[in-house]
């Protein structure tokens, strides 16, 4: 999969490689207003990124890290099972909706360590894993409701 993201013209740093995994399918990157996928990847990875500390424009492992390790701890996924929950979410996961208004976080309901759990993913063009958060639980059961 490295091979296929130089391939491709991705810019990536395979050093910096946390998870990278094939998407069978595809897995869909920004939803327009209505919902309707505009565009989708079928390579998904995540770096290890940059912190908030050392830009304005913080992403990857390290962001999500720093800003919803804590949440995550609480819905029982701890700091070395995020990277492997959110690739669960992206392959066997189902999109459920979106999170924000700018149509790139798309929520998924999947499960994991046996329970049902509900993560936000912002997965740009290239399939860089942007961020991820837990789902606050008011916007589960608004989409859960709508669908």
């Amino acid at each position: 999969m490295i091979q296929q993201l130089s391939t491709r013209g991705i810019n990536f740093s395979a050093d910096r490689l946390v998870k990278i995994d094939e998407i069978p399918g595809g897995v869909v990157t920004k939803v327009d207003a209505t919902g309707n996928a505009i565009n989708r990847t079928d390579i998904v990875f995540l770096e290890i990124g940059r912190s908030r500390a050392v830009t304005d424009r913080p992403a990857g492992f390290v962001h999500i890290l720093e800003e919803h390790a804590q949440q995550f701890a609480s819905r029982g996924i701890s700091e070395e099972q995020i990277a492997d929950a959110l690739m669960t979410a992206l392959k066997q996961g189902r999109s459920i909706g979106v999170q924000g208004t700018t149509g790139d976080r798309l929520v998924y309901e999947f499960v994991f360590n046996g329970r049902t759990q509900y993560v936000s993913i912002t997965v740009s063009n290239n399939g860089f894993i942007v961020g991820a958060n837990p789902t606050p639980q008011d916007l589960v059961d608004q989409l859960l409701r709508s669908n």
